[in-house]
């Protein structure tokens, strides 16, 4: 019975958070101005997740979402400060997958490792640096 329930609580979880996911749509991502992982969107509390429906609602609300990266046709555009930004947000990102993809524990854990791997698969090498 235990079973049953985790692995059905397993595919509640992937499948809302694959649909949370502004990049692993590649149609939607191009129609997007704004981008932030969803690793971000988990780890910034129960209260932004309740106020906020889904990533656009996030990334546009200035409480919650502060510095969200910009997108232009499909690419993450930004300062080179922007892309330090980043760098250091894959870095973190990288760390938390390294440390829960292959934990059964916490299963909401996993499943946000799973889906922030193929997030950053996706955008890992779409970053432009805007001069001015």
């Amino acid at each position: 019975m235990e079973l049953k329930h985790y692995n059905e609580r397993a595919t509640f979880l992937e499948e809302m958070y694959r649909n949370l996911s502004l990049c692993l749509d590649e149609e939607r991502f191009k129609k997007e101005e704004l981008f932030v992982f969803v690793h971000s969107y988990y780890f910034s509390g129960i209260l932004a997740q309740r106020m906020c429906d889904n990533l656009r609602q996030f990334c546009n609300s200035k409480f919650f979402c502060r510095h969200p990266f910009k997108l232009k046709d499909g690419y993450i555009v930004g300062s080179v400060m922007d892309y330090i930004r980043f760098r250091s947000l894959v870095k973190r990102i990288k760390q938390f997958i390294e440390k829960h993809i292959n934990d059964n524990s916490n299963v909401e854990y996993r499943i946000i490792a799973k889906i922030s791997k193929e997030e950053i698969e996706k955008v890992e090498n779409r970053f432009k640096i805007r001069l001015l």
